[in-house]
């Protein structure tokens, strides 16, 4: 899964002006940090705590707003650009649902 972002990445390379971008989508790695420092012992509650605070606001609410955003701003892009960037984006939205919803489904079974 790890093309995915790298294919994210390659858009501001070929296109600098969009660079920004790249750092509003990484916002999402905060709560991948969260996530990992919740299992480690020690302060779990703070860790929890921030995770659950950041989990809806990141990965469901900005994420889903940036395919909306790629596709605004690969407007004038090549078609299989604007696919690119669009879909590898969709596609960690997804990712996230499942994550999130998927799994759970798994362990209450």
């Amino acid at each position: 899964f790890h093309s995915t972002p790298f294919a994210l990445l390659t858009y501001p390379a070929r296109h600098p002006a969009h660079a920004a971008e790249t750092c509003r989508n990484g916002l999402v790695e905060w709560n991948t940090l969260f996530l990992i420092l919740r299992r480690r012992p020690g302060a779990r509650k703070v860790w929890n705590a921030l995770y659950a605070a950041t989990l809806v606001p990141i990965r469901f609410a900005w994420q889903p707003y940036l395919i909306v955003r790629f596709y605004a701003l690969s407007r004038r892009d090549a078609a299989w650009e604007r696919a690119l960037v669009v879909g590898a984006q969709t596609f960690l939205v997804g990712f996230n649902v499942y994550l999130v919803f998927g799994k759970k489904r798994k362990k209450e079974s």
